[in-house]
């Protein structure tokens, strides 16, 4: 399971586009407004196109505590696609019965099309790079205006989901292509320490809120 949900990283994350193509363009890094936590699942089978086959069995699993609701900055025709917010996370992912913990990978949440995107580096091994971007059967969130000035609120909608496998749902490892494929859920979390899980996101926050505060 992830422990840990901050800022994005980077403004700027490769988004793929089929099994061939990618792009690079940026995304708004999210921070929670809320102590609520989500528990984002994942349970897939990663097929190569090449026969190369980075885990062990099928499927594996990511498991991650995500903020129930999350504030992000996405002024009109900047962000990669509308309504997509990034978090910072670290964790786990289990692979034919061993649990392996990562750090500091990025977790994408798109509205329309619903998409989870993944995005890590030496994840598996050191200089790796894995890229998982799902199309989802479902709603992963809802968004509305909050303060002002392009800022936007989601909030994650629980329930289950499928990964589309014909609309585009891709994935890579490395320089070899390969589709993705599965199911999983987002569930509420009622946990007491969800509030010292979000801190470092409350912390970005309002850093982020300060910034937007200066004159230009």
């Amino acid at each position: 399971m992830l422990r840990i949900i901050g800022l994005a990283a980077a403004a700027t994350v490769l988004f793929m586009q089929g099994a061939a193509a990618s792009i690079t363009k940026p995304v708004p890094p999210a921070a929670a407004t809320s102590p609520a936590v989500d528990l984002f699942q994942l349970s897939a089978y990663y097929d190569s196109q090449t026969g190369s086959q980075p885990f062990a069995a099928a499927p594996f699993e990511l498991e991650a505590y995500v903020p129930a609701q999350v504030t992000y900055y996405d002024p009109a025709g900047t962000s990669a696609f509308p309504g997509s917010f990034a978090l910072t996370v670290s964790g786990d992912y289990i692979n034919d019965g061993v649990t392996t913990p990562f750090s500091n990978q990025t977790l994408i949440f798109v509205g329309a099309p619903a998409r989870a995107d993944f995005l890590a580096s030496d994840f598996l091994k050191a200089d790796d790079r894995l890229n998982i971007d799902a199309f989802i059967q479902g709603t992963l969130f809802s968004a509305t205006p909050a303060a002002g000035n392009g800022y936007q609120t989601a909030t994650l909608t629980p329930g289950s989901f499928t990964i589309s496998t014909d609309k585009s749902s891709s994935a890579s490892y490395n320089a070899d292509p390969g589709i993705i494929g599965g199911s999983g859920s987002i569930v509420p979390v009622p946990e007491p320490g969800s509030a010292a899980l979000l801190l470092t996101g409350s912390l970005g926050l309002a850093f982020l809120l300060g910034r937007s505060r200066r004159p230009v």
